[in-house]
């Protein structure tokens, strides 16, 4: 699906470092969009939803991290 996706904007990465990844942004330096997606079951999904959750319950991690990427 990546001419689709270039269609509607966005920039395609491949997997961009994560295994079986197939990785999409949108907004170029200014990014307002970012898409992973997997194949279903892939244990990279797991990983990622975790992180995101301790992210979401460890507010103060988050603000380091936020920090960290900039």
């Amino acid at each position: 699906l990546n001419q689709a996706m270039e269609g509607i904007g966005y920039t395609v990465r491949g997997e961009n470092g994560i295994l079986n990844r197939r990785y999409f942004t949108k907004g170029g330096n200014q990014r307002s969009h970012h898409i992973h997606a997997f194949a279903t079951g892939d244990a990279q999904i797991i990983k990622h939803l975790a992180f995101r959750d301790y992210l979401i319950k460890h507010n103060d991690v988050a603000i380091q991290y936020a920090l960290m990427k900039k």
